[in-house]
């Protein structure tokens, strides 16, 4: 808000009543609506503790800087691009931004009690920088990009539910885990949850197209189960040398261990009977 002029000695009563009823008029204003306050730059600490939301801006083309402390226990709503060197807490909800191009920067540390969302591409870290994630009991869990460019540090399990990059290098996470599939009249595996599989069979069975299949090695084990002698009929995806199919180790409990390369499509088998 803007200065109300000083008051002299010298000057007359009338001048020293209107300063005075300026300076009553703009209290007034501020107590009518004190989720409201009429300033861009704060360079003391700030504190809302009102329950009403806090606005600071009004349209995207404002820019509200706060270099201390800012505080609110409400909602606090930021229309324009928010610069913030000092320390965020937020005790009800925070909205930042009624538009695309608005923008978040903070230099200090920035503390969400309960969950944060963000729904759009998000760059956490820089040279020198460390990203924790998790405490004691917790789960990082992305379904989408999650990009560091500096050190990433995970206290706890890390859960990842695709394909990881590190560096440049993409990693097939199904490479290393390995599964063991349902016995049923016709098998499945999807290969994305592990190119390593294992079935007791206690029946003769059906081995369906595998899915997910990508470039690259897979192995299965198959176990005579029941009372053995039991057969597979492989899909038509399964090739074999000369186009013939291994017969299956007939004694209970025997192992066959099967092991094929895939263009993607196909898988081109070898065969190792009874391992043990």
């Amino acid at each position: 808000m803007a200065k109300i002029a000083n008051v002299a000695l010298t000057n007359t009563f009338d001048t020293w009543r209107t300063r005075s009823n300026e300076a009553f008029d703009r209290l007034s204003q501020f107590a009518i609506d004190n989720s409201k306050l009429y300033a861009n730059t704060i360079t003391a600490n700030v504190r809302f503790v009102s329950s009403q939301s806090t606005r600071l801006g009004t349209t995207g083309s404002n820019r509200t800087i706060v270099n201390g402390l800012l505080s609110a226990n409400g909602n606090l709503n930021v229309a324009g691009n928010t610069t913030i060197s000092g320390i965020l807490n937020v005790n009800g909800g925070i909205n930042l931004g009624d538009a695309t191009t608005d923008l978040l920067t903070i230099t200090g540390r920035a503390t969400v009690g309960t969950n944060l969302t963000v729904s759009g591409n998000t760059t956490l870290g820089g040279a020198s920088k460390t990203l924790t994630v998790g405490g004691s009991g917790a789960t990082a869990n992305a379904t989408g990009w999650f990009g560091v460019t500096g050190r990433a540090t995970v206290s706890t399990n890390l859960f990842v539910g695709g394909n990881t990059t590190l560096n440049g290098t993409t990693t097939d996470r199904s490479n290393a885990l390995n599964q063991t599939l349902t016995d049923q009249a016709t098998i499945t595996w999807d290969t994305s949850l592990g190119r390593v599989a294992t079935v007791t069979i206690g029946a003769s069975r059906t081995m369906a197209a595998p899915t997910n299949l990508k470039v690259g090695t897979y192995i299965l084990s198959v176990i005579q189960g029941g009372s053995g002698s039991y057969t597979i009929t492989w899909n038509g995806v399964f090739k074999w040398p000369a186009g013939v199919a291994p017969s299956l180790t007939t004694t209970v409990g025997a192992r066959d261990l099967f092991t094929f390369y895939s263009d993607g499509t196909n898988l081109y088998g070898s065969y190792l009977p009874d391992v043990k």
